[in-house]
């Protein structure tokens, strides 16, 4: 049916060279985002740490990751055809509210369970939930502003997001290695770089 049905037509253009470079950058930078500061955590912390990070990271934040997949890869369709300001700002308290019904859902398991197969220090580690917590909200946020970048974007316009994205990631490395490396620092700084992302985009396309 597909060979029969679609009309495939060849087309030469510098565009699609510079587009594929910027999208791989992209790629690259969000691989980083996403898994690279695990690395910076056991390399520049220690392993006790990172094993603590990562198991909150499957309890507080994957939740989350797994719906933050599902509205990018939902609403990418939506923005290819408009991006409507109402509906933009519609989505963003939709999914603040989903984030936050989500999180008070995980916090009630967690009480409920009281140590029994969860282990979880809300008295000590409050602090660094509070923080992961954020990130989980301002990446769910993001991905409605990734699916507009996606659908939306021209090359120009996520290369300067890229090469913004890139400087800022250098400058908060930087200054952690400067200050001391913290687990809270480093989730802060993925807080920064994701807001960041989701302002620019904000401000080129739905603005």
């Amino acid at each position: 049916s597909f060979w029969r049905n679609t009309q495939v037509r060849k087309n030469r253009s510098s565009r699609i060279v510079l587009f594929a470079i910027s999208f791989g950058l992209n790629i690259a930078l969000i691989t980083v985002l996403g898994y690279g500061e695990r690395i910076l955590i056991a390399d520049k912390i220690n392993e006790a740490t990172f094993a603590t990070y990562f198991y909150y990271l499957t309890i507080f934040l994957f939740p989350l990751t797994l719906l933050q997949e599902y509205v990018g890869f939902k609403e990418l369709v939506y923005f290819k055809e408009k991006v409507d300001k109402s509906k933009v700002y519609s989505k963003i308290f939709q999914l603040f509210g989903l984030g936050i019904i989500t999180y008070l859902a995980i916090l009630m398991v967690v009480w409920i369970d009281a140590g029994r197969f969860l282990n979880v220090n809300l008295a000590n580690d409050y602090i660094l939930i509070a923080w992961m917590s954020l990130l989980g909200l301002v990446k769910l946020i993001y991905s409605l502003f990734s699916a507009i970048l996606g659908a939306r974007g021209k090359t120009k316009d996520i290369n300067t997001i890229n090469i913004v994205t890139a400087a800022l990631m250098i400058g908060l490395w930087f200054s952690m290695h400067l200050l001391g490396y913290s687990l809270n620092g480093i989730v802060i700084s993925l807080i920064l770089v994701f807001l960041y992302r989701s302002i620019h985009t904000y401000f080129l396309y739905v603005r």
